[in-house]
């Protein structure tokens, strides 16, 4: 009988999570075994929170399970979306922090170099992310212009003269905000205008350096600590300026627009409409993992709510509440998956 229940608890846990049952289990072994999960953050400082975080991200990324993921996501596999998000719940569900600062990480710095920069880039700028050799961060959001990044004020002059681009922050409203692992990261992922002869060619994304491997600032980057936030401590949220900070020619992703020797624009994607579109729309797989983190915290939340039910008397049967609790997962999952199979490569936009 034992094994009967057993059985059927298993299968029940199986059903709920998906085609990545497998994928999420070993992950969580690998999560249980650490003693890095196993402490309790409630008594920390935020820089001992910032620190925990930083050495759980560390651990993770050297698990095998990691490393193999992330040569898939180098390699554009056709199931990398779907993994990631399963990933993603697990990370989240185990310590929200680890997971948001995963995403920014991999996800949002990775995300951008893998799907706007050439393969050269890729090489350059992605691969030393999962050797540990630096950390990246993502910084599109303004002041002045949260979602509306076609607004954005950073200017990216080109300077035919050294074959460099000026990063610049012109204005207050053109500051970074809520730039996660701002206060740690080695390299950043830009969103700026990109000026050429006077005219503006569009947002485009560049790799600026932030900090040397001894974490000193370059000259002409500032970072402000956004210090303590309603959760995710362990996040080391900050706001970034920039003041003309030149960076190589090079250092800006080219998939969908590149600047030669001598200072001429080109890209693939001739309408500066349509090839804004499709930078997002390249970008807009990271965003999914918004909702699973949502999600998971959802999860946290019901099974508390469920646990608690069976501490006090219900009219509500344990088999009405298994039927609606199953009902309610398979909605999430449902628009997941759909999301995820857009971003496969058979639905990637080119």
């Amino acid at each position: 009988m034992a094994g009967s229940s057993s059985a059927r608890s298993s299968s029940f846990s199986r059903y709920l999570e998906g085609d990545c049952c497998s994928l999420k289990e070993r992950l969580r072994t690998e999560i249980i075994r650490s003693d890095l999960f196993q402490k309790s953050s409630y008594d920390l400082s935020l820089d001992e929170m910032r620190d925990l975080t930083s050495e759980r991200v560390h651990y993770l990324l050297k698990l095998p399970i990691f490393q193999q993921h992330l040569k898939e996501q180098l390699e554009n596999k056709k199931d990398f979306i779907q993994k990631s998000l399963a990933i993603a719940e697990v990370i989240c569900a185990a310590d929200m922090a680890t997971g948001v600062k995963m995403g920014v990480l991999c996800g949002l710095f990775g995300g951008a170099v893998t799907n706007l920069g050439s393969p050269e880039q890729k090489t350059k700028w992605y691969l030393p992310i999962r050797d540990l050799q630096f950390t990246g961060m993502f910084a599109m959001t303004e002041r002045g212009h949260g979602s509306n990044v076609r607004g954005i004020l950073t200017e990216a002059m080109y300077e035919p003269s050294s074959q460099k681009f000026i990063i610049h922050t012109p204005c207050e409203d053109a500051k970074k905000m809520y730039i996660g692992n701002a206060m740690k990261g080695n390299y950043a992922a830009v969103f700026a205008q990109l000026i050429m002869n006077g005219e503006s060619q569009g947002p485009h994304c560049f790799i600026v350096p932030i900090r040397d491997e001894r974490g000193n600032m370059y000259p002409g980057v500032s970072a402000v600590d956004m210090k303590h936030k309603e959760g995710l401590h362990g996040v080391d949220n900050g706001i970034l300026a920039f003041d003309n900070v030149r960076i190589p020619r090079e250092n800006l992703l080219s998939r969908f627009g590149a600047v030669s020797a001598d200072g001429e624009y080109r890209s693939p994607v001739k309408s500066k409409g349509a090839r804004f579109n499709a930078m997002l729309a390249a970008l807009t797989p990271t965003r999914l993992a918004l909702t699973v983190q949502a999600m998971a915290a959802m999860k946290l939340g019901l099974i508390i709510a469920v646990r608690y039910s069976h501490s006090i008397h219900f009219k509500v049967s344990q088999h009405e509440w298994l039927e609606k609790l199953a009902f309610s997962r398979w909605k999430v999952h449902y628009t997941l998956h759909c999301s995820a199979l857009l971003y496969s490569r058979d639905g990637q936009i080119p």
